[in-house]
């Protein structure tokens, strides 16, 4: 709330609108869940978890214990309705078994350690924020984009070469993100971040997709590259959460995104993990975000290795919600961007190691 103050000033609004118990008031809150639940993404879960919230303080004070009862379980059902179980496809359980060969084999492996770069606290116990080895390359121009996809099409070729011998290496792997602006109601990207494995070392770049002043030539070069790598290419692409991020590229393009097998949603292979290792496996409806996943994960990892302090680390979202149409972004912003996609590449390989 603090960093979407935009959030609390609509739901706000909403609800002094809402106040007068209707038919019309039911049936406009059940579209706006609906709405929340359909496009998954990051705000739309705010957005419900505060609609949902709201709902039952005001049937509280407003109409007393029975009618909070009431509107509770119409609420529980409603959830009940929407709770579904997230199924791990067969794809990824082959792409866990053939990366697992890359700690036999001796090939290059990121671990969490690659990204624990600097301690900016005198206190031992206070949390530290993961970092990247090296800053995200800024790209935006026609010059930057030539390098960024000779540098994946080298990616790309090298997996599609041991596919045919039947290896995968993490260095095959892209790892991708993106982050939105909102302007007059609209919501468009700003940026999207790719990040690979190099030397066991994540690389990423942050593309600009808002540039300013508007130049057409790079926009072009933009759609161009970013229709090869999601359409065109065998590239193995690495998302979490990704069904919102490729619905906004296909509209940046121009051109749906099809769902192809060599798709990976870190989030579900983390949340299967997870129920795993807890002991409830039979319950995969409730799907984790990325810095729970990172701090789920850092802590497993530092048990396994006997460091403890390895649970004071975590992944910094401080920027989530800053203004990604201001130009230039700061550095800080600029490390969250590419942060974002490179951890993802991280977590592949702890499921995979654990």
């Amino acid at each position: 709330g603090k960093k979407c103050p935009w959030l609390n000033e609509a739901t706000a609004k909403l609800h002094s609108m809402l106040k007068e118990d209707s038919v019309l008031k039911d049936s406009i809150m059940k579209e706006m869940l609906d709405f929340c639940d359909g496009n998954g993404n990051r705000y739309a879960s705010l957005l419900k978890k505060m609609l949902t919230k709201t709902i039952s303080t005001e049937s509280r004070s407003v109409n007393g214990a029975k009618k909070s009862s009431n509107d509770d379980r119409q609420l529980a059902t409603h959830r009940k309705a929407k709770k579904k179980e997230h199924p791990i496809p067969t794809s990824y359980e082959l792409v866990i078994k053939s990366l697992q060969a890359s700690f036999i084999d001796g090939s290059p492996v990121p671990s969490w350690a690659v990204l624990m770069n600097h301690d900016t606290t005198t206190d031992k116990e206070a949390e530290k924020y993961l970092s990247l080895p090296s800053p995200p390359k800024w790209v935006d121009s026609p010059h930057d984009l030539k390098c960024l996809r000779s540098k994946l099409h080298e990616v790309i070729d090298n997996s599609n070469s041991d596919t045919l011998n039947n290896k995968m290496k993490f260095e095959h792997f892209v790892a991708f993100d993106s982050e939105f602006r909102s302007e007059y109601g609209s919501t468009e990207l700003a940026t999207i971040q790719f990040s690979i494995i190099e030397d066991g070392l994540p690389l990423a770049w942050v593309v600009d997709l808002n540039p300013n002043p508007a130049d057409a030539i790079y926009s072009t070069m933009t759609c161009d590259i970013l229709r090869w790598i999601f359409i065109e290419s065998d590239a193995r692409i690495v998302g979490f959460a990704h069904r919102h991020d490729l619905h906004m590229i296909s509209s940046y393009i121009g051109e749906d995104i099809p769902f192809a097998a060599n798709f990976v949603d870190i989030q579900l292979l983390a949340l299967h993990k997870m129920t795993d290792d807890t002991g409830c496996a039979s319950d995969t409806s409730s799907l984790p975000g990325l810095k729970s996943c990172c701090s789920y994960f850092l802590e497993a990892s530092g048990k396994m290795v006997g460091q403890k302090d390895m649970k004071s680390w975590s992944l910094s979202k401080n920027e989530q919600c800053s203004n990604w149409a201001q130009r230039p972004l700061t550095a800080s912003q600029l490390q969250y961007a590419g942060l974002d996609a490179a951890v993802l590449l991280v977590l592949l390989a702890e499921i995979v190691r654990s």
